[in-house]
């Protein structure tokens, strides 16, 4: 009774975004795991550790998240599903963390089976992850040659297509091709507008990134010129508003506000924080406080 209850207070507080409290239900989850031999099952063991890991790329707790991923997929047999989604977990946790050997060698694992083991789907998104490690460590060329490769994950429903769109244009933004930036700009505005009338929801969030895409190109992508409204849908980014602040184990990987707020000159951004607040006097857009953290 005790092990389903835990089950459930754990989907509740996950639910609820409330994550130090399902975090702190998985470690009740762990001690009544071991101290029980009618409820232990390696298994349970091994997706309470992912559940663990989860809440604490939530919270913020990198370092300690992919710790607890790597000690989920002792439970498991080596290349079984659960294995992988360790890995896999491991892998994000040390990617948003910024621990790149971890980062490095999760993907390496993953990576080491083929199609036939994980599907068309999962090596490609594998392939995506890599495209995105090469980004973050400024391999800027190199992320954006794996881009132009064919990817099967465009062809799913939850926002990788936008995603690899998205890193595309701040690919070439970085190398300054700003023509071929505009060109894909264009091109994703005009497919997004097309799966607005179609069956594919655009998330808000997927909605306010081509808003301001399409605004700094319009400004031939000089930061120091975007307009106040593009900076407030910015802002609105890195908000509290579920819907359209960023998600961690989603299709965008390298969260679009922070890149984007690291370019805009900070004398933009306390201009525009200063007449927000004079305009609201509740607003707490402050860009500039962002670029400083």
């Amino acid at each position: 009774v005790a092990y389903y209850l835990k089950l459930m207070e754990m989907s509740y507080f996950e639910e609820e975004g409330e994550y130090s409290a399902a975090r702190q239900v998985s470690l009740e989850m762990l001690d009544l795991l071991k101290e029980n031999r009618s409820v232990y099952r390696k298994q349970r063991l091994g997706i309470t550790f992912l559940n663990l890991c989860l809440y604490d790329v939530y919270l913020g707790s990198f370092s300690q998240a992919v710790s607890n991923a790597r000690s989920a997929v002792k439970f498991f047999p080596v290349n079984s599903v659960n294995y992988f989604i360790g890995k896999e977990q491991e892998f994000l946790a040390a990617f948003y963390g910024n621990i790149s050997e971890f980062a490095r060698m999760a993907l390496t694992e993953l990576q080491k089976a083929g199609k036939k083991e994980h599907g068309n789907f999962r090596v490609d998104k594998y392939n995506y992850y890599h495209t995105c490690l090469l980004f973050k460590e400024g391999r800027h060329k190199e992320a954006l040659r794996e881009l132009s490769t064919h990817h099967d994950i465009s062809r799913d429903k939850t926002g990788w297509e936008i995603s690899l769109r998205v890193l595309a244009i701040m690919s070439n933004i970085e190398l300054q091709r700003f023509d071929e930036a505009a060109l894909l700009v264009e091109n994703l505005r005009k497919h997004a507008e097309r799966n607005k009338k179609g069956k594919m929801e655009i998330s808000q969030r997927d909605t306010h990134i081509v808003r301001i895409l399409v605004d700094l190109s319009r400004k031939g992508f000089m930061f120091n010129t975007l307009h106040e409204r593009t900076l407030l849908n910015l802002g609105r980014l890195s908000g509290s508003d579920k819907k359209l602040r960023w998600q961690p184990f989603g299709a965008e990987l390298i969260p679009f506000h922070e890149w984007m707020i690291a370019k805009v000159p900070v004398k933009s951004g306390a201009v525009f924080a200063s007449r927000e607040k004079k305009q609201t006097g509740k607003k707490k857009f402050v860009l500039a406080e962002m670029q400083k953290n």
